[in-house]
């Protein structure tokens, strides 16, 4: 019992560890259409490690 409390303990840990160190990307641009034009609330998506990531474009004026 003790064992796997130690084994238990230390994937936490690891786990914590990780994503500590994780790092952070910030992606920006503008979306556009054919004509150049800002294409509004165009839908995007990141695979990213077997994770999806997915976002909608805002209007900025």
């Amino acid at each position: 019992m003790r064992i796997r409390n130690l084994i238990y303990f230390t994937l936490l840990f690891l786990g914590a560890l990780q994503a500590s160190i994780a790092q952070e990307r910030t992606i920006s641009g503008v979306v556009k259409d054919e004509n150049q034009e800002p294409f509004v609330f165009a839908k995007s998506r990141l695979l990213q490690g077997g994770r999806l990531f997915s976002s909608i474009t805002e209007w900025k004026r």
